[in-house]
């Protein structure tokens, strides 16, 4: 489940310092009463590569 050509979802990644990979992309979720807002940032152009799927 940590190889390549799979998506792992971490909550806390912080926490997982030198035991995890650096993210491709990150996702903030935020919201205040019944909004909701996801920021989505890529690090890398695998991240950019996901990010246009998603857009597409």
């Amino acid at each position: 489940y940590l190889g390549p050509n799979h998506i792992q979802l971490i909550e806390w990644p912080d926490l997982g310092k030198g035991a995890i990979a650096p993210a491709d992309l990150t996702i903030v979720l935020s919201g205040i009463d019944q909004q909701r807002r996801a920021h989505i940032s890529t690090h890398t152009p695998i991240g950019t590569k996901l990010l246009q799927c998603v857009n597409s």
